[in-house]
């Protein structure tokens, strides 16, 4: 019996709007794009997290916290508003996480305030 090719593939899960560190411009909202397997739901959370060192102002805060789903090409794409809690040096803890069936996968990138 063959059974190559029947066990199931991870779930394929990218964001495809930034790269690791991509600049985020505090002047408007920033809109998040991304892609997975057709239909499947996907878990998305944006963190802001204040810079370290002794001018610390503020406290981390989630800034989205939903389950979105994939249309039917995979694509999916949500936003947020980082003037809320503009501080240069901020960083955007972007997390999404899909589910399908018994598979999942999990994709992270980190965005950081210029300016």
């Amino acid at each position: 019996v063959n059974t190559m090719g029947s066990a199931p593939a991870n779930l394929p899960l990218r964001i495809t709007s930034h790269a690791e560190l991509g600049a985020v411009d505090p002047q408007g909202v920033v809109q998040i794009r991304g892609q997975t397997a057709p239909g499947a739901a996907v878990r998305v959370r944006v963190d802001a997290i204040p810079p370290a060192g002794g001018q610390r102002t503020g406290v981390a805060r989630t800034l989205v916290s939903e389950i979105i789903a994939a249309d039917g090409q995979g694509n999916f794409s949500f936003s947020f508003d980082p003037r809320d809690v503009r501080m240069p040096g901020m960083r955007y803890e972007v997390t999404v996480g899909a589910g399908n069936g018994h598979q999942s996968a999990e994709s992270r990138v980190v965005l950081v305030q210029r300016g």
